[in-house]
């Protein structure tokens, strides 16, 4: 089983580290590749990448060439994942893998997100997830599930590869790092729809679905207290 993480620019990137150490836990035998940043701790495969630097870069550039990178190294499906998502317990990832969604049907979501003023990062991610309904509703797509969310994707590289052609040629002014709900609409697999566990504020901690996604606060908080308190042994991929 292969997963991909897409990384930015930085020596230390302590939930990378964290990521690994569940990952190699909970799934012995598992295979890692990083895109684009490389800590400097980091001795497992990876792939660089030309990186803009900046927030607004990660969906126009940054993502866009990571996907692009695993499309021409892999020809068999791989876990497209993050630094900040940790599998906390084992999960069968290999047998019938689902493709995770919120509970939230599409449009009720980005309605939640659209009655609140949004500002800076979180105007950019309603305009990218907005702009996916948008697409999907375009090719005629018309399911309400939402495959955009904290969790792991299993990702085809020829599908990955199609999709990216497809923004680049008739929806040029997408974001292509938004694309997860674009591609669960297309290519949907198992839909299961589940609670999101992204941890935002410093004293929370999300395990009901058996993972958890910290931010930069929850990460300084009890979540990231909690997990690295959870995973303590280093991974395969972490020079000694």
């Amino acid at each position: 089983m292969n997963i991909v993480i897409p990384t930015r620019p930085g020596a230390q990137n302590d939930s990378l580290r964290w990521a690994l150490r569940c990952w190699a836990y909970n799934f012995p035998g598992v295979e890692v590749t990083v895109i684009g940043g490389k800590p400097s701790w980091y001795k497992g495969p990876h792939l660089p990448t030309t990186q803009r630097v900046g927030a607004a870069y990660q969906w126009t550039e940054n993502f866009p060439r990571a996907m692009r990178a695993a499309v021409e190294t892999f020809d068999a499906p791989f876990w497209w994942t993050a630094d900040d998502i940790f599998p906390l317990v084992k999960h069968n990832l290999l047998n019938d893998p689902p493709t995770w969604c919120r509970k939230d049907d599409l449009d009720a979501y980005l309605a939640k997100w659209k009655a609140h003023r949004a500002v800076g990062y979180t105007r950019s991610f309603v305009a990218g997830m907005t702009s996916q309904r948008d697409i999907l509703r375009d090719l005629g797509v018309t399911t309400q599930h939402n495959a955009d969310m904290h969790l792991p994707h299993l990702l085809d590289p020829g599908h990955l590869g199609e999709l990216l052609d497809l923004l680049a040629k008739d929806y040029p002014a997408h974001p292509a790092g938004h694309f997860r709900a674009i591609y669960g609409g297309l290519w949907p697999g198992r839909v299961v729809r589940v609670a999101d566990p992204k941890v935002a504020g410093p004293s929370d901690m999300k395990t009901g679905t058996g993972w958890a996604s910290t931010a930069h606060t929850s990460w300084n908080g009890r979540a990231g207290r909690t997990i690295r308190s959870m995973f303590p042994k280093p991974s395969p991929w972490e020079k000694r």
